[in-house]
């Protein structure tokens, strides 16, 4: 692990999120990771919802890489009906647009309990011995702080990272979002869902030759309110040799289900 002498991903400039070294992404030294401008996401949808909402849906557009620059986020409130409303947020550098959201809000009467309820699972955490072990190829030359292995913390409990096949791991993140403030466990989701594409195997066969497929969303469909700071991601894929392909994982937390999580992913050809 890198040490880094940040102590969170972010720190408040009056309006601006300014970005650590913690949040940068795998492919460029200049661009986060798209865990970390999600989890921004969340603080927006929190300050724009009331006590009585509830967060349905959320997804996120990755329109472009997200710049190690400050991030502010412009939010709009419409209300569809009595009992469901819409979020429109935008993620904005101070020079442009970089991410956008749009996040179904709900407004349910309170309802007996289900008739039928998922089997019963064992939602415990591994211990430390579980802890996913980077290899050579998550460091950057510079040897630069990153979100993926420093900014994160994964514990495997099958398949990984860089794997062909599907992929079960427990995240959380590893320093708070913003500085000086606690992090919301809705925050911390966020963070660990973009990881779904990565978990989920969708490797071509010729992975030496610096091809792979990354996501450009990041859409998560919940039943309650997340709880604590660690999330299971269950990731697997189905990929088209055309360029493209789906990621699509179920999500739990120590209470157990949450909902799912689908990501679109597009092949590209990395030029370091």
């Amino acid at each position: 692990m890198t040490v880094s002498t940040e102590t969170a991903l972010f720190h408040r400039d009056g309006d601006w999120l300014v970005p650590t070294t913690l949040t940068t992404g795998p492919w460029r030294s200049d661009a986060m990771h798209g865990g970390p401008p999600s989890a921004v996401i969340g603080l927006a949808i929190e300050a724009a919802t009331e006590p009585d909402d509830q967060v349905a849906r959320i997804t996120i557009e990755l329109e472009a890489p997200v710049p190690l620059e400050p991030l502010r986020c412009a939010t709009t409130r419409t209300q569809i009906s009595r009992r469901v409303g819409r979020l429109d947020i935008a993620l904005v550098t101070p020079v442009r647009q970089v991410c956008s959201a749009r996040v179904l809000l709900l407004r349910g009467d309170p309802i007996p309990e289900p008739a039928w309820v998922p089997p019963s699972e064992d939602f415990s955490v591994p211990g430390p011995e579980a802890r996913y072990a980077w290899d050579a190829r998550s460091r950057r030359a510079d040897d630069t702080a990153v979100f993926h292995r420093d900014g994160s913390e994964h514990r495997l409990v099958s398949g990984g990272y860089g794997t062909a096949g599907p992929g079960v791991c427990w995240i959380r993140m590893a320093f708070p979002l913003v500085e000086g403030e606690p992090t919301s466990a809705l925050c911390g989701l966020l963070a660990a869902a973009d990881f779904g594409s990565a978990l989920s195997g969708s490797l071509p066969r010729q992975t030496g030759r610096g091809v792979g497929l990354i996501n450009v969303d990041v859409s998560l469909a919940i039943a309650r309110d997340p709880v604590g700071e660690w999330f299971r991601l269950d990731s697997t894929a189905l990929v088209d040799p055309a360029g493209w392909g789906l990621a699509m994982t179920r999500l739990a937390d120590t209470a157990g289900h949450l909902g799912v999580l689908h990501q679109s992913q597009l092949g590209y050809h990395f030029r370091r």
